[in-house]
């Protein structure tokens, strides 16, 4: 907790000086969870979404916080399997940040960093894929921003946004 204290003052202070401060400051958890062990993937639903599939996917770890949700996903174990890494988050201050970065575009940075309105909050969505995303899916895979898409279309049911 020591770690998570100073890196929220040094992000408090190095945003302050950037000129790019919150009214309020950010302010550390009290408690961080522990990471959850990955799981088996489910076929027909991975990362607890029902009908986001994505081949060749085993593995999956998911978190739930109060600033976000989150998903790893991986063909295997090891340096070798490719995965992705798929993040939900509607904390004011995350998307605050978001709205202040450079090269945001009014609706997100690029084709997998997207802000959308659900339910009348704020919520970015991202993906991450990893290096050896593409090379080591099967042959076949779906491109990052059809991944991207597949994975936005059950998380904004999951989120309460509306069906473009």
């Amino acid at each position: 907790m020591k770690l998570v204290r100073l890196l929220t003052g040094t992000a408090n202070r190095v945003s302050d000086r950037a000129g790019c401060s919150s009214a309020t400051p950010l302010v550390a958890p009290l408690h961080i969870a522990p990471p959850k062990p990955r799981r088996s993937a489910v076929a027909a639903g991975v990362c607890g979404l029902p009908g986001f599939t994505v081949p060749g996917v085993r593995l999956e770890t998911v978190q739930v916080s109060d600033a976000g949700w989150s998903c790893g996903m991986a063909t295997d174990e090891g340096e070798k399997a490719a995965y992705a890494t798929f993040s939900v988050s509607q904390d004011p201050a995350v998307i605050e940040g978001i709205r202040k970065s450079q090269g945001f575009n009014g609706h997100g940075f690029d084709a997998t960093h997207t802000l959308s309105d659900c339910a009348g909050k704020a919520t970015y969505f991202a993906m991450e894929p990893g290096l050896r995303y593409t090379e080591s899916l099967a042959t076949g895979a779906p491109a990052p921003s059809d991944l991207f898409n597949a994975f936005t279309k059950e998380a904004r049911a999951k989120f309460g946004c509306p069906t473009p």
